[in-house]
């Protein structure tokens, strides 16, 4: 089965983000920047989101999408690889417990890359270990999953701070 597309919202008339029933890589592309009074909404982030837990990548990606970013999927690091050395991210997103695997070494081997995107790590066990070894990385930020809106939000903002071309 293939994912879904975007389909138009019968409220709004805008895209929505698609429901992701089966787990495959997926990209949701924002509306393109519009006017407003200040000037222009700033671009959207492209965001990578790597997850094995499907539920809650396309929750987290709906409500990156809400806030006007760029959104892809990736349901291990395999496919996550594959994606950034084909795609440029600005923020990768990934949760580090990865069904049989370490899921912080392929992170601690991705810090090293020219232009890598930045990154952030999503746990749900926030192993002491765990956070020893993430404290030692140049991370945008470690969160508890599921990731609250304003700490979705102070992230957003922090990367959009930040020089590209880490």
């Amino acid at each position: 089965m293939s994912p879904a597309s975007p389909s138009p919202s019968p409220r709004s008339g805008r895209i929505a983000p698609p429901v992701c029933d089966s787990f495959r890589v997926l990209s949701i592309t924002p509306a393109p920047r519009r006017p407003h009074a200040g000037g222009y909404v700033d671009a959207p982030l492209h965001i990578l989101v790597m997850d094995a837990d499907a539920a809650a990548t396309a929750q987290l990606a709906t409500r990156l999408y809400r806030r006007g970013q760029g959104v892809a999927l990736a349901g291990d690091p395999r496919e996550a690889l594959a994606l950034l050395q084909s795609t440029r991210f600005d923020l990768l997103v990934a949760h580090v417990e990865v069904p049989g695997r370490d899921g912080l070494a392929w992170i601690e081997r991705l810090v090293s890359r020219p232009g890598r995107p930045e990154i952030a790590l999503i746990s749900n066990q926030a192993s002491l270990q765990l956070a020893i070894r993430a404290a030692n990385l140049p991370l945008a930020g470690y969160f508890p999953k599921p990731i609250t809106d304003t700490a979705l939000d102070h992230l957003i903002a922090r990367v959009r701070a930040r020089p590209h071309g880490r």
